[in-house]
């Protein structure tokens, strides 16, 4: 008998691979195979993908990466983008066996042309509302521009450099003081630096933040310009940078009707192992050792999830300990100072000076 019959919310996980893989190859150090080959984002990727399996036993999961292709954003503005740094080449040598390793792994890979993965995985996730079953969708990603996806079916995993934070509605709302709806509206007036998009020059994230808690959207502040709550300078800043508000917010918007082929069916979560394919079949898996790093990642997970928390725990000993040692050898330096002055005096004898400081060793 089907799961749906008994109504169990079943889970879709959805991936941002280009965020995951960055976030791994500089949180890793440098690992090669013996010819040389970098696999340090590989393993990274593994294990901080394994935890959100481990965590969540999705029912669906697929990962989105981007192409090397322009994109329906760079049509309404060229500069989209423009100044970002190169990808090292030692992480970009990774990506294809990266794939193929989430791929062995049961994850469906997807990549679209013309579109970026923020808006595959935008597509995905509002599969949720849409799916006969119950369904809720979990968006793995470093990015803060996926919070605008967050809704009462989809779940944003915000990961970090120690932990990966839920953000649900309630979450955001209280970190940001607003909806996840309006969060498109906050970075179309501050703009975004990592993406080239100019926003509204010399409004920063406080001022955005205070006038879309107050006017909720673009519409909502042009309409109110004259509005005593916005200061004369915010107010000429607005009336000047109007057009690179309305532009920034379409570039920012992340597009939810994606034109992708794949079904939910398709991102069935799979075995990593498949009757048809091994890995140890693959060529640039032998060459690689990805077939071990495949086969290790989630003992390899478990253990440094282990030795974390034994990390954790020598951390609050010492902050327990190290104040009280401190102390007792700061008295205990005190002690013996005094002692040693007073069996130099002469009205002192040093049996005296033992009753005083019995700790003391005798001489």
């Amino acid at each position: 008998m089907e799961r749906g019959l008994y109504n169990i919310m079943k889970k879709i996980l959805i991936i941002d691979g280009n965020s995951i893989i960055n976030r791994a190859y500089f949180g890793v150090r440098p690992l090669t195979t013996k010819t040389g080959k970098h696999t340090n984002a590989i393993f990274g990727m593994i294990n901080i993908i394994s935890r959100q399996l481990d965590s969540l036993k999705p029912d669906y999961c697929a990962v989105a990466f981007d192409v090397k292709h322009p994109t329906f954003r760079h049509e309404m503005f060229t500069e989209y983008k423009a100044g970002r740094n190169p990808t090292p080449p030692e992480l970009l040598e990774q990506f294809p066996d990266a794939k193929e390793c989430l791929e062995l792994m049961g994850i469906h890979v997807m990549e679209l042309p013309g579109y970026e993965a923020d808006d595959i995985q935008g597509t995905v996730a509002k599969m949720a509302h849409t799916c006969p079953e119950q369904t809720e969708s979990y968006v793995l990603s470093g990015d803060r521009d996926l919070l605008q996806l967050i809704d009462d079916k989809v779940t944003v995993l915000l990961a970090g450099n120690s932990e990966t934070k839920t953000m649900r509605a309630e979450e955001f709302k209280e970190k940001y003081g607003i909806l996840p709806t309006e969060f498109v509206d906050m970075k179309a007036l501050m703009g975004d630096s990592s993406d080239n998009i100019p926003g509204v020059r010399g409004i920063g994230e406080k001022t955005a933040a205070t006038l879309i808690q107050k006017f909720s959207t673009l519409e909502g502040i042009y309409e109110n310009i004259d509005d005593p709550a916005i200061t004369k300078s915010v107010r000429a800043k607005l009336i000047d940078g109007k057009d690179n508000a309305f532009l920034s917010r379409r570039l920012a918007k992340i597009n939810t009707e994606a034109p992708i082929k794949e079904t939910i069916a398709d991102s069935t979560n799979r075995d990593s192992t498949k009757s048809s394919q091994s890995s140890s079949s693959i060529p640039s898996f032998q060459s690689s050792n990805l077939t071990q790093t495949s086969k290790r990642a989630n003992k390899s997970c478990q253990i440094w999830q282990f030795a974390i928390q034994i990390s954790n725990l020598l951390l609050l000993i010492h902050q327990i300990l190290y104040p009280l040692i401190l102390k007792r050898f700061q008295q205990t330096k005190k002690e013996e100072y005094l002692f040693y002055s007073l069996t130099r005096d002469s009205t002192f004898t040093t049996k005296k000076a033992h009753t005083l400081f019995p700790t003391m060793t005798r001489q």
